[in-house]
Parts: structure tokens; sequence; C-alpha cells
């Protein structure tokens, strides 16, 4: 009589040979180049996961300046916001591209300026005086006030841009 092949301990069937564990591996990616690699293919991986969700830009249409007493005021707001924008982006070229956005609060409302350059030394200063003209104009909207005010916007965006 042949003794019966007890089952291994990593195993439940009887005729399947015992698992050998294998030595432990260097740990993964401990190559500077696989670091990198690794890096680059999570980038990689990203962008596209997110391009799917990306559409194409779709442009709005400007809405007339003429009739603006019939917009309503997120269309008012954002019209706005991009020809103040526009005003900022003082050099031709995409190094002074601006973007703003307003922040409603309790105390006040607040302008959030992006820009890729000179946002501090130049953007800065130039929309606080345009805003503070603006300003003028809310306290005392006469007529009067209003050509001073657009004049004093006018010559402003003028040497700005210049």
């Amino acid at each position: 009589m042949t003794p019966k092949r007890r089952p291994s301990k990593t195993s439940n069937k009887p005729d399947e040979l015992p698992l050998v564990p294998t030595p432990p591996t260097p740990r993964p990616r401990c190559d500077p180049h696989d670091k990198l690699m690794k890096r680059f293919y999570e980038a990689l991986v990203l962008q596209h996961v997110l391009g799917i969700t990306r559409g194409d830009h779709i442009p709005r249409p400007l809405p007339d300046v003429q009739h603006a007493e019939y917009l309503d005021g997120i269309s008012l707001r954002r019209n706005f916001l991009e020809k103040l924008a526009f005003v900022c982006d003082y050099e031709k070229g995409g190094a002074t591209v601006t973007a703003i956005a307003l922040q409603q609060t309790p105390a006040a409302v607040i302008f959030w300026v992006a820009a890729n350059e000179d946002v501090k030394s130049k953007v800065k200063p130039f929309l606080e005086t345009i805003l503070s003209s603006l300003e003028k104009l809310y306290s005392n909207p006469a007529e009067s006030v209003i050509k001073e005010a657009e004049d004093e916007i006018f010559s402003r965006v003028w040497e700005f841009a210049d």
C-alpha cells in the first residue's frame, strides 16, 4: 500500500505541488528612470481621461451693446468682466492674458484677477483706478459726472495700453 499524499498547506487539492514562495523583489520604482516614466504616464492617462469630458470651446456671441438694457444681470456682468479683462491685456501675444471673476461676500464684491504676468505691478493699480472711476458714477450719476468718468477711463486705458 502506498502512503497517501498529504495536501500542501498552500493548496487544497491533493495532486497539486506546493507553492514555493519567491524571493522578495527590489522595491518598486527605485530606479529614477522608472519613477520619471510613472509620473509621465500618470499625467498622460489623466489628460486622456479629462480630454473625454472636455469639449471644444463654444464661443459665446457678444451681446449687442446698443440693447444692453434688455440683457439680464448675468449677461451684463459677464460682458462687463470680458471687456475689463480685454483692456487689461496690454500687449499683443499670450504673455498678458487676463481673466477676471467676481465674488459676492456679505461685506463687499471681490474682484479676482488672474494674469500671466505683472498682475501686481501693472494690472492691479490700473484696475483700481478704473473701478474707482466707476464707483464715482454709482454715488453721483449726473450727466456731467458720467462724461467726466468716460473721458478719465478712456485716457487711463489709452495710457495703460501704450
